[in-house]
């Protein structure tokens, strides 16, 4: 009964010895990680793991060993044979003979990795424009508030808020439909990721505005230069569809050296200056 169990279950079954080596493996479990089980029998635990989980894996196992603990489940990747990661829930008991004494583990793994897989898309959906793929604004001031951290604690850190809004985007959205307006923000979008460094962020607030996130910069005069060559980029006609269109942007720039106290007020400012522009 017990061995058919083990063999028919749904999940991953497997038992190992106290050193990690496989010693029986049930079908499902094959299936997860792509291995016949005569393969999953010449190999161990720490072999298929991902090396950053194995040491967790391993120091648990131990507590198991010595009689601290009876059980534990964490989550953990493992390695598949094709090179692939998998994520799965472990569940992993020490079973002991009669005098107490450990002799073997018994594993229980549980493949989740379509549910991490939906949790990552969840939680990249919540904190990016759907439009341009671009960090949204809760990401945005997430970001804007560590900076903010960062340069209240290290003296002579700076940071710069650009704050851009496109001008006469509504001329375009009238004259040649929104279907192209989309277009031509996601080309923006674009060509503003190409503007700054790595460390950078670009976020569209929603409609035609869009932040940019200047971390350590050097001076004031940065922070402008950037701004200059943003403004020289978008000049550059945009051909989408067979129409050629052209697009500019008001530019407001916050530093961090005035002295804020929250993420809001740096963002405010930035806003302000850019209306500034725009007149």
């Amino acid at each position: 009964q017990f061995r058919l169990t083990f063999e028919m279950a749904p999940i991953g079954m497997a038992i190992s010895s106290l050193k990690g080596k496989f010693t029986r493996v049930n079908q499902a479990l094959c299936d997860a990680l792509g291995y016949v089980k005569g393969e999953l029998l010449e190999l161990s635990f720490a072999e298929i793991s991902h090396p950053e989980d194995w040491e967790l894996h391993h120091s648990l196992e131990q507590k198991l060993i010595n009689c601290q603990e009876t059980s534990f489940q964490i989550e953990k990747r493992f390695i598949a044979k094709n090179g692939s990661v998998v994520d799965t829930l472990l569940k992993v008991l020490v079973v002991c003979d009669a005098q107490g004494k450990p002799l073997h583990f018994n594993n229980q793994i549980v493949d989740i990795t379509e549910r991490k897989s939906m949790e990552h898309q969840l939680l990249h959906d919540a904190l990016h424009d759907a439009l341009t793929g671009l960090p949204n604004r809760a990401l945005f001031m997430d970001r804007l508030e560590q900076q903010l951290k960062r340069s209240q604690s290290q003296s002579g850190y700076l940071f710069a808020v650009l704050f851009l809004d496109l001008d006469r985007f509504k001329v375009v959205n009238d004259s040649v439909g929104h279907l192209i307006g989309d277009k031509l923000l996601i080309e923006i979008a674009r060509r503003l990721k190409k503007s700054i460094a790595p460390t950078d962020t670009v976020a569209r607030l929603g409609g035609d505005e869009f932040t940019i996130l200047l971390e350590n910069i050097s001076s004031r005069s940065e922070a402008t230069l950037v701004a200059e060559s943003i403004y020289q980029t978008l000049s550059f006609s945009f051909h989408i569809d067979g129409y050629e269109l052209f697009s500019t942007a008001s530019i407001g720039i916050a530093l961090s050296s005035q002295g804020y106290d929250k993420p809001e007020e740096i963002l405010r400012d930035a806003d302000l200056t850019m209306y500034s522009a725009k007149e």
